[in-house]
């Protein structure tokens, strides 16, 4: 959902000649001047087989790749025993750059020999961890793929419902499993490392990451609203996103933003609430997407089973700094 020319959302018009214009076009017909571009992408992401390990660019990285085409040098390394005790016992960015490297070179035929190897002693053991049985599951989505080892080397993640993270730039990750919705600046710009047959630039994939260590901060929102809503910001100006639940006749009126926003219904139904007062707005239905113009007040009201929705906006605190 949003305006992303390789996959721009349409307004769904109700009009005699049944158009539905571009979002990007709408909202500037809508404004009658300045672009109609939003900085954000919305998305619903529903994964049972694990996506692919990627990283997004920054945007000083991202112009140079599109300026160019990224060369390959081929180099032919595996991860030798110094390399990998350096990782063990030094435990810095600088020895898992090393040792990603040689990683990431290493031949397709010593990767599969060694998944092999890896998989039959895990296969004869007594009992796995969680992440072990992740190892079992992605050779059998991912046969011989490099990234089958990635879970040796990345955090391992479960988050519940409520929760959050975020994912900076450069920094690598993948989806494995279940449903949840994501929130990211308006960029289809990506740099694969591996559960995918598609090409993996393994230079640029190299230099571009940040090797920063540690566990990953886990948010839970701030409460909004008498609690029927959470707000979950981030540290860069382009989103944040709101979680509303609402019980049957709860009402919660969504406060006006600087910035436009996109309201997603992923259960229950609802309606909008008219200046009246009176609940007998538009009827609001799971899987509905509306638009929210910047400056707009969107007043909705519980359903017979309630409703819960999620909006993405711009960060407006950092976007009116950084503007």
């Amino acid at each position: 959902m949003g305006t992303h020319p390789n996959g721009p959302s349409h307004v769904v018009r109700e009009d005699e000649d049944g158009e539905s214009p571009l979002l990007s076009d709408w909202i500037r017909t809508l404004r009658g001047e300045g672009p109609g571009d939003l900085p954000y992408l919305f998305k619903v992401l529903s994964v049972r087989k694990a996506l692919s390990i990627q990283a997004h660019p920054d945007i000083k990285l991202a112009r140079e790749l599109h300026a160019k085409f990224p060369q390959i040098d081929l180099i032919r390394n595996c991860v030798d025993t110094a390399v990998a005790q350096r990782l063990l016992t030094q435990k810095n960015e600088a020895a898992l750059r090393e040792f990603f490297r040689c990683f990431v070179y290493a031949e397709p035929e010593n990767i599969a020999a060694q998944l092999r190897t890896l998989r039959a002693r895990l296969e004869g053991a007594s009992s796995l961890s969680a992440l072990e049985k992740l190892v079992i599951r992605l050779d059998n989505e991912y046969p011989g793929d490099i990234g089958c080892f990635c879970p040796y080397l990345l955090n391992y993640i479960t988050l519940e419902p409520g929760e959050a993270m975020f994912l900076g730039a450069n920094e690598p990750h993948a989806y494995l499993l279940g449903d949840c919705v994501e929130c990211m600046a308006c960029s289809d710009n990506v740099v694969r490392a591996g559960l995918t047959p598609k090409f993996i630039d393994k230079e640029t994939l190299h230099s571009m990451l940040t090797y920063h260590t540690g566990k990953p901060s886990v948010y839970k929102g701030d409460v909004q609203g008498d609690g029927v809503a959470r707000l979950y910001s981030s540290p860069v100006p382009e989103f944040e996103v709101e979680a509303i639940e609402l019980k049957p006749r709860q009402r919660y009126a969504l406060p006006a933003r600087e910035g436009d926003s996109i309201v997603l219904v992923i259960s229950g139904s609802g309606s909008t609430v008219e200046p009246s007062g009176t609940a007998d707005g538009r009827r609001m239905s799971k899987g509905q997407v509306y638009f929210l113009p910047k400056g707009e007040i969107l007043e909705i009201q519980g359903g017979e089973d309630g409703i819960a929705a999620f909006r993405a906006s711009p960060n407006e605190n950092l976007a009116s700094r950084n503007a």
